[in-house]
């Protein structure tokens, strides 16, 4: 729906000085063929794949007592942006290469961005000026990896157990090499 993409713009005035424009909504996997049709070679696409296990032993930070999202939702969020993995304005990442090899992996995206790697990106915290986001539960936080292999917590044993059950989610996890 890009009303509502425009929408948003007219909304959120893009800074006259922005080189760039980021917008993160998840959904937007399930577009990325229209993106890049109606942006041609002015829009690059990131596809950020976390490990299933811990995407669905996400709580809802409203509703804790909630996972956040389903098996169905995530394997189908997933597939849909691994249909264009090959397509030379994706670039698809694993979420935990991001925190685990962080400067390389800001490498390969200012590789594929077409954007110099500066040295503020390696201390990125005390550099930017985004502090809070309406999409965020939280103000900035420094990058961590508490939210890494939480799906082993024994407080996720059931949880885990019905989404190993689901063959679906198995074999996309397996495919995207999350044994």
């Amino acid at each position: 729906r890009f009303d509502r993409l425009f929408f948003h713009i007219l909304s959120h005035p893009i800074k006259k000085t922005a080189k760039s424009w980021c917008e993160k909504t998840p959904g937007n996997v399930h577009y990325i063929g229209k993106i890049l049709d109606y942006f041609q070679d002015q829009v690059h696409f990131i596809h950020i794949i976390r490990d299933g296990r811990d995407v669905l032993t996400s709580r809802h930070p409203r509703a804790p007592e909630k996972y956040w999202v389903s098996p169905d939702r995530w394997v189908n969020d997933v597939r849909a942006g691994l249909r264009y993995q090959d397509h030379p304005r994706v670039l698809t990442l694993r979420y935990e290469d991001l925190v685990n090899s962080h400067e390389e992996t800001l490498e390969k995206i200012c590789d594929f961005l077409e954007k110099p790697f500066v040295p503020e990106m390696r201390n990125w915290y005390r550099h930017t000026s985004i502090r809070t986001n309406e999409a965020w539960f939280h103000s900035l936080q420094k990058l961590h990896r508490n939210s890494l292999q939480k799906w082993k917590l024994p407080a996720h044993e059931k949880r885990i157990n019905e989404i190993l059950n689901r063959e679906d989610v198995v074999e996309l996890l397996t495919e995207l090499g999350y044994n």
